[in-house]
This record gives C-alpha cells, structure tokens and sequence, in this order.
C-alpha cells in the first residue's frame, strides 16, 4: 500500500512539473538546505566582499568559481528524489 501511495505521489508531481515548471522551484526554494545555502553565500559575500558579489544573487554561487569556493561554500547536492525527475524530464 504504502509502495502505491509513494508511486501515486511521484507520479502526480511529475505531471505537476511538466505541466507547472513553477511548482518544482517553489519546492525546492522551501528545502532546508536551500535555506542553509542562501545563509551560507550571505556570509560567503560579507567575506569576500573585492570579488563583486551581491547577496540577493545566491543562485549563483551553485556554480562556484573554483574548488576553493566550492569548499567554501558548501554547495548542496540535490535533493534524492528530485535528481531523477530531473533527468527524467530532460529526456
């Protein structure tokens, strides 16, 4: 039962985000981690301040410039169950 339900659930968002590409940003927006990112690139900013970066553009720093700053700012992986939607909607 369980197994459906899980089934049932990814399935509905699949559609929703084929259908309301909208909806997969609000999600992950609203992650933890995303959260935890945009605190970790604020400070990443106040530090580095001659590198010209702007706190309100933190999606940014999911392409960090080198290995130093990817360290630094230690970049999320995506979510698990969101690493396959994605490849399943570039497909």
């Amino acid at each position: 039962m369980a197994e459906a339900t899980l089934f049932h659930f990814a399935h509905s968002l699949a559609n929703s985000v084929k259908a309301r590409p909208d909806m997969l940003n609000k999600h992950l927006d609203s992650l933890f981690e995303t959260k935890r990112f945009e605190k970790h690139w604020k400070a990443y900013v106040r530090k580095h301040r001659s590198y010209g970066l702007y706190e309100e553009d933190w999606e940014d720093g999911y392409l960090p410039a080198d290995e130093d700053a990817n360290k630094e700012l230690k970049v999320p992986r995506p979510p698990v169950g969101f690493q396959e939607e994605a490849l399943c909607l570039l497909s």
